[in-house]
Formats: C-alpha cells, sequence, structure tokens
C-alpha cells in the first residue's frame, strides 16, 4: 500500500530536520512505498530551500498561512496515494512507524482510520508540555493515518479553527459521528520532545476554538465553563510539578491567562 505522510510546518526548520531524518528511506523499516509532503506557513517559506538543500526527495509545498488546519488540508490536496499519514513537524517518529500501520491496514482491511501513540519524557517541567497519547481515544493530529477517501469525504480538518487548538478533536468527533472506528495502534509511535508552554497571551487567543468546538457540535459552554476547565487543567499541573521557580511562575502564567481570556471573550465570534 501506499502512503503519503504530511507534515505542516511553521518556521521550525532545525524541528522539521530531525523530524525528517527519522523518515529517510533506510532508516524506516519495511519496503513501503511513501511520499513525504511538507506544507510551509513559515514566514517567506524559509522551508523551501532547506528541503531543497538536505532533503530533495521530500515534496515542498507553499501554506496557506491560516492557521494549522487549513495548512494541514493543503497538504492533503497534494497527496497521491491512498493513505495519509499526519504528523507534526516537532515529532521524532520511530523507526517502524510506517511498518506499523501497513501491519494494522493489512490485517484490518475495513479500517478506513487508525491512531498512533504518542509518548514523550517521564517528567515534564510545569512550564513546558507535550501532547502525550499511550492509551487512544484522541486522534491528535501529530501521529494519526486515515484513508484520503475518507478524509476528503468528511472535509478534511475545519478551516475555522484558526489556532492550534481543538481542530484534531473536531476532526475525531466528525471521523465518529461518520460510523467509523477509530483503533489504537500502539505499535506506530512517535516520540514528542516536551516544548515550552505558549504564552498565556498565546493561550488566551487560542481559547475561542474551545467556544466555537462546543457551539458547533451542540454543546453550548459559557465563560464560566471555559475558566473552570483552563483552572482544572494549569493547577492540576502545578501541583504535580516539583515546587521551585517553574511552578512559581507556571502559577502566575495563569493568572495571566484566565485575565487576558475573560478579555479576549467580548471580542470572539458567535456560532
Amino acid at each position: 500500500m501506499n502512503f503519503s505522510i504530511v507534515i505542516p510546518t511553521c518556521n521550525r526548520n532545525k524541528l522539521l530536520g530531525i523530524c525528517l531524518e527519522k523518515l529517510l528511506p533506510g532508516v524506516q523499516t519495511g519496503n513501503h512505498n511513501y511520499e513525504i509532503i511538507v506544507t510551509d506557513d513559515s514566514t517567506g517559506n524559509i522551508a523551501k530551500s532547506f528541503i531543497e538543500e538536505h532533503y530533495p526527495h521530500v515534496r515542498w509545498v507553499a501554506g496557506p498561512k491560516c492557521g494549522p488546519a487549513a495548512n494541514r488540508n493543503n497538504g492533503a490536496k497534494q497527496a497521491q496515494n491512498e493513505w495519509l499519514i499526519f504528523l507534526d513537524d516537532d515529532c521524532e517518529p520511530d523507526n517502524n512507524l510506517i511498518d506499523n500501520y501497513a501491519a494494522h491496514i493489512q490485517t484490518n482491511p475495513e479500517i478506513q482510520v487508525m491512531e498512533g501513540a504518542i509518548y514523550s519524557d517521564d517528567v515534564i517541567d510545569p512550564l513546558f508540555t507535550a501532547p502525550i497519547n499511550i492509551t487512544g481515544g484522541h486522534l491528535w493530529s501529530c501521529n494519526f493515518a486515515i484513508a484520503k477517501q475518507l478524509f476528503d469525504k468528511i472535509g478534511g480538518f475545519d478551516e475555522n479553527y484558526k489556532f492550534p487548538n481543538l481542530e484534531d478533536n473536531d476532526l475525531n468527533k466528525r471521523v465518529r459521528l461518520a460510523g467509523n472506528k477509530v483503533p489504537f495502534v500502539s505499535s506506530a509511535r512517535v516520540y514528542h520532545p516536551p516544548r515550552p508552554i505558549a504564552s498565556p497571551q498565546k493561550f488566551a487567543r487560542y481559547h475561542e476554538s474551545w467556544m466555537y468546538y462546543h457551539a458547533k457540535f451542540g454543546e453550548p459552554k459559557t465563560l464560566k465553563d471555559l475558566l473552570v476547565t483552563i483552572s482544572r487543567a494549569r493547577l492540576t499541573t502545578i501541583k504535580n510539578a516539583p515546587k521551585g521557580l517553574g511552578s512559581a511562575k507556571a502559577l502566575y502564567n495563569y493568572f495571566v491567562e484566565i485575565i487576558l481570556t475573560v478579555n479576549n471573550s467580548r471580542k470572539w465570534k458567535k456560532v
């Protein structure tokens, strides 16, 4: 079977290079036909010359610069193969990632979508984060595979999500509402290094996606519901982290995020 690996990128050539090294023919096990598409939302399309110089086998395309959902759709439109694998540019695929997805398809030919595992360091500083998925149930965009026919049928990612927040949850819900099972392929793994958390200013903007998501699926939420959700997530992380300067800074960031979220909410679009 043939795969198209879609990797959106935005101003992260160093991390992108690490990811692409893990996908080199001869590094990935097995004998599979696959193409790699990098869709570039970077300022000045800076990944273009980087890929041309170091990874000429990779197909570069200019991104639409309208957020990660639109960027992933842009890459998928270029795909020529029957299966799409979505990865993020800051992930490091295991060397048997494609092999294990292919093996699951061969033994389960009726399957049209699968989620892979995402793992990270055992201990993560409270000022860093990683989207860990070792039990399934998420279909997070940094590691999943989907038949291109199904992806196109459900309309891909919803491009109303302008920020990296909940666009993959939205896709997951629509896939399941369409009656598709989403098996968890625990052997198809990527390592996600801890990365600095977004600033309170960015988080406060991203939360517009949370309100859009729930309204879209008939789950109207209030600003109070959002603030409770933020508080539980941030305070749980701070509580479980080693006490020190990092946890103190995380607590400060939490208060700033709450204040800015309340301010920003007055300008959010209504669904």
